[in-house]
């Protein structure tokens, strides 16, 4: 004889079992499993909309991370199974219709994992050379995921589904229902709405008229609805090109973010890495001349310990292959940029044809973003990473290295400190993308606010600072030439020269003679 002595809470769900339980411990369990499963109330299933990211993405950092994790890991297994192409499959089905399912219990996953996704498949300026097929991927995903949850909802249910969007469904009478019985061409059930709404936005729709009332099939209402949530989806990414999501995003999850984005390119067939910007090209002379002083501070730091040590470690050798290769130096070029510092082995020659793809893998890879090299971890005598905080380098070294870039633009000492003490408190705080930022700005003369977009990837640093040089050379340039059209006022011939009074005497008696031919021709 057992015994169950006290109340006792499994799963959060109190039990007040029996005072005595007869037979072994195999009927006890089963006693309690019976007792739970009468306790438990099915929860109701809700359509999330997602209107409230910016609220996500503010309180996702106080949330533990292997909360975070998980609901990251459950909405990429639905997306995989939306994507996999055997999606009728039994044992698909089967885990769809528990992963589609959304209730109070995983609301929150479902918003984060929503939130997280978006900032991470559809933020263009961290995936310039592939955001495209990035957030096509996103969207078929998320439109699939969408549709199977419409999908679940009930008739009455999906009525009310309907109000969102203007329409009062209405319920239809026992005449109705033997009128919609008689219709050969059309496949219940249906949904009815006053006439006078059918035309907004179902007037390219299957309807059916009766006693001023529209009458419109399921499939057609999800059809709608779904075609509705797509141009919305589509609205918010393109929001999103003003305001990126990704800039929300706290520091610690981009290298999972990141890792998704591998994911992705592996299942759609890309070989590019997750993070491309447009290559123009670049020559070894150009970044001798004017393109040093172009450089970002982490890669201006690895260049100057590369020069003084004449020899690089490997992660900071890569992280400057990569971007010399991001902003459009040829491999031939960037040999020859590295033999002039270091004499060339078979292993340098190597590490170069491997980061452009023409050896081993021959995978076209690219620079690491701003996000991974905050969170990188330098090994001793290494100088990869960001230079931007002080978590990977000592604010003396940080603030002798921006002294340096700042006397190589040639900005003058007063200038420089002013500069320096914008930007350090930036760089105290932790906040590297927006202090790497406002230093580019303010270094190029450049008013600077807040508003301004953050860079996050050193290649981007690059290609906007030589399009701020260039506007100023254009300035320059055009009043330059304002001023000589100005100083040349006043100082035109007044009187005409010998050659120009004989010209214009010829055309005058040339005009006399062709005047007398006219007369005599009259007469």
């Amino acid at each position: 004889m057992s015994k169950i002595k006290g109340t006792r809470r499994v799963d959060g769900i109190k039990l007040n079992p029996p005072s005595v339980v007869k037979g072994n411990k195999d009927d006890v369990l089963t006693i309690k499993r019976r007792i739970i499963t009468a306790s438990v109330k099915p929860q109701k299933e809700i359509i999330p909309t997602y209107d409230n990211m910016l609220t996500v993405y503010q309180t996702v950092g106080t949330i533990s991370w292997s909360n975070v994790y998980d609901a990251l890991e459950k909405r990429w297994s639905l997306y995989r199974l939306m994507y996999n192409e055997e999606t009728n499959s039994e044992k698909i089905t089967q885990e769809l219709s528990e992963l589609v399912k959304v209730n109070e219990n995983n609301r929150w996953d479902d918003e984060v994992s929503y939130a997280l996704f978006f900032a991470s498949f559809c933020d263009f300026q961290n995936n310039v050379r592939c955001n495209k097929k990035l957030e096509n991927w996103f969207v078929l995903c998320e439109m699939r995921v969408y549709l199977a949850r419409i999908e679940t909802l009930s008739l009455e249910a999906l009525s009310q589904f309907l109000v969102k969007f203007g329409y009062h469904p209405q319920q239809i009478t026992v005449d109705e229902e033997g009128f919609l019985k008689q219709q050969n061409y059309f496949q219940g059930p249906f949904i009815k709405v006053p006439f006078f709404e059918a035309g907004k936005n179902l007037k390219n729709r299957r309807l059916l008229l009766y006693h001023g009332s529209a009458f419109i099939e399921k499939n057609e209402v999800i059809d709608m609805v779904i075609m509705k949530n797509r141009e919305k989806l589509q609205e918010r990414v393109k929001n999103n090109y003003i305001s990126p999501a990704l800039g929300k995003v706290p520091y610690e999850l981009k290298p999972i973010l990141e890792y998704y984005q591998t994911l992705v390119m592996k299942i759609t067939g890309l070989k590019t890495a997750t993070t491309g910007f447009h290559v123009e090209t670049c020559s070894k002379s150009f970044l001798k001349e004017s393109g040093i002083e172009l450089f970002p501070p982490c890669m201006y730091s690895i260049y100057r310990k590369f020069l003084h040590d004449k020899h690089l470690k490997h992660f900071g050798l890569l992280q400057l292959i990569m971007f010399l290769k991001g902003v459009g130096l040829s491999m031939e070029d960037c040999k020859k940029f590295f033999e002039e510092i270091e004499p060339l082995s078979k292993e340098r020659i190597y590490n170069i044809e491997h980061s452009y793809g023409r050896a081993g893998a021959k995978i076209d890879y690219t620079g690491y973003g701003c996000n991974n090299l905050i969170s990188q971890i330098r090994n001793a005598g290494d100088c990869n990473g960001c230079m931007m905080t002080t978590k990977s380098f000592k604010q003396e070294d940080i603030e002798d290295n921006l002294l340096s870039l700042m006397e190589l633009k040639g900005i003058d000492e007063i200038k420089r400190e002013e500069i320096l003490q914008s930007v350090i408190d930036l760089i105290i705080s932790y906040q590297p993308t927006h202090a790497c930022t406002k230093f580019l700005y303010l270094s190029q003369n450049k008013p600077f606010d807040d508003e301004i977009q953050d860079i996050i990837h050193p290649n981007t640093y690059f290609l906007r600072a030589k399009r701020l040089v260039n506007e100023q050379n254009r300035q320059s340039l055009e009043k330059l030439i304002t001023d000589l059209d100005l100083d040349s006022v006043g100082h035109q011939p007044s009187q005409e020269t010998p050659m120009e009074e004989e010209k214009q005497e010829e055309i005058k008696q040339e005009e006399i003679k062709q005047e007398e031919i006219k007369q005599e021709e009259n007469k």
